[in-house]
């Protein structure tokens, strides 16, 4: 038994040195009080703490007196410019930050308290909550009139979260290290004021079955503000790997999320809405098959938390992918061998359609017959750079619009183009200085000096007549 006593004795002896470790220490005894804020975003003065949760946000309280000279006028008690710290042995303060929404500041003895949100990257500045006063203890309202409240909740207003704005954008470029013509498609939304908050952000992107989603091509960027006051600027800034995730499913749908340390980081660094924008980039390969030729477009999704929003977005402007086919025939129509082409985007041959490491790709005839896909709405140069055995090549660019004003119904994005020709050494469509001119030319000398002798002979009738 007396051991059991010893025991409970050394118990309640470490209860009461916890104690007095985690109590302020009074010289008097008194009651002491609490304050607790509550701090949620989209609330309501009928349901204060129905709204999404801040977390991370930094306060403090700090006892404060009246300014000496200042009138106490309801007015006055309310205004924190009008109080000063506390100094000495009155002097007490307390930091905490929100979990849940909740940041709890106990152990406070009497006195009025000036509560202030520290600075952080949560909210925008344009939504802190300007410093207010609460005093220790309060009286109570309504049924409580009578009575003093010791425990005193507080709900610092905040606007609600911001609506998130969405759209996709779709550019075909060339891919200099795949050496064809890709779809890059940009994902582009307004960054939440409450995403430090955010349990979800993720973009859905169900993609047609003619695009094949290229690995490692996902980009994240947003704006941050670099410097300060009249310098400050935008930057544009790269997110790093692990701030999100991108995969793709069996159904070919595309997910690109952000992860708590994406949230964490635009929240600590991007600039918020409604200015700060976040962009995703990807890119995918395009089919070749005819088939698979015309109009590129697809709809993606962004799940803010854990609810749709309306952010299912708009098709985005449509891309047309054509694809040109070079027939090579001969003046009788036939197919010929094979003849090797360039493609440019100008007649100087500066700018080429399908460059490799700065190289032009050439196209070669298979029996009479190649098939060029990865083609754009637009006009494009060719050059025959190699012609069939035993036929002149020909000379100078040709001149070709791509698209669907010269396409067929049955073949509506592939551009056909015949390209005739002439037999090495032969008398079709003949060169100048050839045997046909020579013979044209023989011909046309003799019919003019008829004609000058037919004249010559009418005169001299004349004058014989006269």
């Amino acid at each position: 038994m007396k051991k059991i006593t010893q025991k409970l004795s050394l118990f309640i002896l470490a209860c009461i040195i916890f104690a007095q470790a985690s109590v302020p220490v009074r010289a008097e005894d008194e009651q002491l009080g609490r304050i607790t804020i509550h701090r949620f975003a989209g609330t309501t003065s009928e349901y204060p703490t129905e709204g999404t949760p801040l977390n991370g946000i930094p306060y403090r309280v700090e006892r404060v007196r009246l300014i000496s000279g200042t009138p106490q006028t309801a007015e006055n008690l309310r205004n924190p410019a009008n109080f000063e710290p506390m100094t000495g042995a009155d002097e007490f303060y307390q930091e905490a930050i929100t979990l849940m929404g909740i940041a709890n500041f106990p152990y406070l003895p009497r006195g009025l308290y000036l509560v202030t949100e520290l600075p952080h990257t949560i909210t925008p500045e344009s939504d802190r909550v300007a410093p207010f006063i609460v005093g220790i203890p309060r009286r109570g309202v309504g049924e409580d009139a009578d009575e003093w409240i010791y425990d005193v909740d507080v709900f610092p207003k905040s606007d609600e979260d911001t609506p998130v704005v969405f759209e996709k954008e779709l550019e075909l470029i060339w891919d200099e290290d795949l050496g064809e013509l890709v779809a890059e498609w940009s994902l582009t939304s307004t960054i939440p004021r409450l995403i430090g908050n955010a349990t979800r952000f993720e973009f859905i992107d169900p993609l047609l079955d003619s695009l094949t989603f290229i690995p490692n091509s996902v980009v994240g960027t947003y704006y941050r503000m670099e410097g300060t006051g009249e310098s400050a600027t935008q930057v544009r800034a790269t997110l790093l790997a692990n701030t999100f995730e991108a995969d793709v499913d069996g159904d070919n749908d595309l997910s690109i999320a952000l992860t708590t340390e994406g949230f964490s980081h635009l929240s600590a660094n991007a600039l918020l809405a409604p200015d700060g924008t976040l962009t995703f980039t990807f890119r995918t390969r395009l089919a070749t098959d005819e088939d698979d030729l015309g109009p590129i477009t697809n709809t993606a999704r962004l799940y803010y938390n854990e609810e749709e929003g309306q952010y299912t977005e708009t098709p985005p402007p449509v891309e047309y992918h054509f694809a040109l086919e070079i027939e090579k025939i001969d003046v009788n129509g036939d197919r010929v061998g094979e003849a090797t082409f360039e493609l440019f985007f100008d007649e100087a041959r500066t700018q080429p359609v399908f460059p490799v490491d700065g190289v032009n790709t050439s196209f070669t005839t298979t029996n009479g017959l190649v098939y060029i896909p990865f083609l754009q709405e637009g006009v494009i140069y060719i050059e025959e750079t190699e012609a069939p055995a035993g036929f002149r090549p020909n000379t100078g660019m040709m001149r070709v619009v791509i698209d669907e004003d010269v396409t067929t119904s049955e073949r509506r994005f592939v551009v056909e183009l015949q390209i005739v020709n002439e037999v090495e050494g032969g008398f079709v469509l003949p060169e100048t200085g050839g045997v046909g001119t020579v013979i044209f030319t023989a011909v046309g000398l003799a019919l003019i000096g008829g004609a000058v002798s037919l004249a010559y002979v009418a005169k001299n009738r004349r004058r014989s007549h006269d």
